[in-house]
């Protein structure tokens, strides 16, 4: 059934009272019982339903901006930063599509990466690279700018992924660049940072790992630790309260959680079912 909003009714309501103007006019006109002063209190009414309805759709333009009638005005896509907290009255009727994109690797973010996540001699170029902008709720429900470096092959995956996750709401605490931790994937999984390209090993190996091709993407590390079922190792070391995956708490990927459904529809392996060292943070794919 079509919604029929407020301005739509009174627009037919004052088609219909110009429509009974016309109608006693004409009925004056042809001598039908109807007196000027009768047909002047119609128009009288006309006149004093126009005003209302002009106070009516005032009020409702000021309502319909925000659901708390704020004013603030909304930062375009390209000027804001990452982390940044955006005003959510602004984004009640905004165009969210267009905080969602991706570039080539400008000489502004291979400046930030350069000799961090991005290693000299690195064998992927970055014209392999993508640098992907998005939204995501953090922990306190504030939505904030999330920023991610991946390769190429996924990108159009990722940011169809990030944006059903910030329609439903789930919550990622922080996403910006590995960098700001100087690439230190320890400190950045510690201080509960998703993140994707680093050109680094695997965890405790010597070969490369698909974060270095950019294939890989953490999500929430701190909730969803490495785990080495042969040492004991977990990383990040504080995430060691959520090691043990039969318990129940917040922010954990399972089988059942929203983030795993999606990256698995999309071809992704998750790293929960490796046995020997599962990693839960960890979502990849092959190119």
């Amino acid at each position: 059934m079509k919604r029929i909003s407020r301005t739509e009714r009174q627009t037919e309501r004052k088609l219909e009272t110009v429509l009974t103007v016309s109608v006693l006019a004409g009925l004056v006109l042809t001598g039908c019982g109807v007196t000027p002063h009768e047909l002047l209190g119609v128009e009288t009414l006309f006149e004093e339903e126009t005003a209302e309805s002009l106070v009516m759709e005032t009020e409702e333009t000021v309502e319909e901006s925000a659901p708390d009638g704020t004013t603030e005005a909304l930062p375009q896509p390209h000027d804001v930063k990452p982390g940044q907290i955006l005003p959510s009255e602004s984004l009640y009727r905004a165009d969210i599509d267009q905080f969602f994109w991706q570039s080539g690797i400008t000489d502004s973010v291979s400046a930030r990466i350069a000799g961090k996540s991005y290693k000299e001699g690195a064998e992927i170029p970055e014209s392999d690279l993508r640098y992907l902008q998005v939204l995501h709720y953090d922990f306190d429900g504030n939505v904030r700018v999330g920023e991610l470096i991946c390769n190429k092959a996924i990108g159009s995956d990722l940011l169809y992924i990030f944006h059903r996750l910030y329609e439903e709401k789930y919550p990622i605490e922080r996403m910006v660049l590995v960098d700001e931790y100087d690439a230190d994937d320890a400190a950045s999984c510690s201080a509960n940072n998703s993140s994707c390209f680093n050109y680094r090993n695997t965890t405790g190996g010597s070969s490369l790992s698909k974060h270095a091709k950019g294939l890989a993407v953490d999500i929430n590390p701190l909730y969803n630790p490495y785990i080495s079922r042969d040492t004991g190792a977990c990383v990040p070391e504080n995430g060691s309260d959520y090691a043990d995956r039969t318990l129940a708490f917040s922010h954990k990927i399972d089988e059942n959680d929203l983030c795993y459904r999606l990256f698995t529809e999309a071809g992704f392996t998750w790293g929960g079912i490796w046995e020997s060292t599962p990693d839960y943070m960890h979502f990849e794919k092959d190119q």
